[in-house]
């Protein structure tokens, strides 16, 4: 089963779940993306309650910390030029 891939940024990030079987017949799951699919946070949430609140707090804590960085960057980025300009 898998999703439709989404447009984020200019860049793809699909959601996909790809079942294997093992040679002992176990499932083996695998996604790729920002967030596993609904139905595997369900999963780990009914194991353990609140486990997919505190996974989406992670994820989004994560995305704010790579734009500050990001953003730190490219302030870095333009100063660094403008020094260079003003040597010229």
């Amino acid at each position: 089963m898998s999703q439709k891939p989404t447009q984020r940024n200019n860049k793809r990030s699909v959601a996909h779940k790809q079942p294997h079987l093992t040679q002992n017949n176990h499932s083996v799951t695998h996604y790729q993306g920002p967030i596993p699919p609904p139905e595997v946070i369900q999963e780990l949430d009914a194991l353990v309650p609140g486990t997919a609140a505190q996974l989406i707090k992670l994820i989004v804590d994560e995305s704010e910390h790579r734009r500050t960085l990001e953003s730190k960057a490219i302030d870095a980025n333009i100063v660094s030029q403008q020094q260079h300009t003003n040597l010229i």
